[in-house]
């Protein structure tokens, strides 16, 4: 870099001009600026910065890739080269890298990865968490960028739905967070919470469960037979007041099986529940404020409760 000499430099705020030149080290030539430099060796020296590069050796790359089952990033760190050069000296080298799935398995045989292990044993975390995905939440797997997702989820508009599922999952060993945005309905803009989790073991878990094996985890137990319809009301339950001031408890499934389900474990609480179906729809109906209290009283909803209702 060129400058004046320093007795032609004047006091600050003169009207004298300091300048200054910019020379490419590769071929001399000046520039004005340090950005028209940076562009032309950018430009002009691309290729011959990147000859310059440490070249690895094949050997060595493939004794870390595959023997050591190092990562591209571990191996990155382990040579004190950038992730990108490893990537490309591989491709230079034709060694064959690993599939997401693949990748996935080796970081979790090595320890790199832990495994999310839920805990299984019934309580009344699970059952709850059973209730409110056979209403509104769900299991269910999708690709993302780092392979496949087995993820546990709950859309809805209720702050306090939201956090109740996540502790519940959080109960069982699966990490949990809720997002919040606001979701257009109709010409207005709603609160909507999202609560997620992720567990290839809960998944595979909860798509072997079947009705009958659910009915056998609650039916001896009352406290669980509590847990599972609160978490199911959550979901899909409401409370309407007629004209005639009589409240209503409904409970509304696609699913029969399920509703029937619902239906008998509501029975052996003593409440004097009605089913009905229209098409495809099951509903399970409690009549009376006095009955519609003392079911949420029993099943302490979050949302959809007494309060919420003035049914006190």
């Amino acid at each position: 870099m060129k400058t004046i000499a320093s007795s032609d430099w004047h006091l600050p705020f003169s009207n004298s001009t300091v300048w200054k030149e910019f020379n490419c080290h590769e071929c001399g030539k000046t520039f004005s600026s340090f950005y028209s430099l940076a562009a032309h060796i950018g430009a002009a020296h691309r290729d011959s910065n990147a000859s310059k590069r440490r070249n690895l050796d094949a050997t060595e790359l493939q004794a870390l890739y595959y023997n050591q089952q190092l990562s591209q990033a571990e191996i990155a760190k382990r040579l004190h080269v950038s992730q990108n050069h490893i990537s490309s000296q591989m491709k230079e080298y034709t060694i064959a890298t690993r599939s997401l799935t693949e990748a996935q398995r080796v970081a979790v045989i090595s320890g790199r990865k832990k495994i999310n292990q839920p805990n299984l044993t019934p309580s009344e975390a699970l059952v709850y968490v059973i209730g409110v995905l056979k209403g509104d939440g769900s299991v269910y797997l999708h690709k993302n960028g780092q392979g496949i997702a087995y993820e546990i989820g709950l859309g809805q508009t209720k702050r306090e739905f939201a956090y109740s599922f996540q502790s519940a999952l959080e109960s069982l060993g699966l990490k949990a967070r809720v997002d919040f945005r606001r979701k257009r309905n109709g010409t207005r803009l709603i609160p909507y919470f999202r609560t997620t989790a992720t567990s290839k073991i809960f998944y595979q878990w909860y798509k072997g469960l079947t009705i009958e094996e659910i009915r056998e985890l609650l039916i001896a137990n009352s406290v669980f037979i509590d847990a599972f319809l609160r978490g199911f009301y959550e979901s899909e339950g409401c409370v309407s007041v007629h004209k005639n001031r009589v409240p209503e408890l409904s409970i509304v499934n696609a699913n029969a099986s399920l509703a029937d389900l619902s239906y008998e474990l509501i029975r052996i609480l003593g409440f004097n529940a009605k089913i009905h179906r229209y098409g495809s729809m099951s509903y399970i109906r409690l009549y009376g404020k006095e009955q519609v209290s003392n079911f949420l009283h029993r099943i302490k909803p979050c949302i959809k409760n007494n309060e919420d209702y003035s049914l006190q």
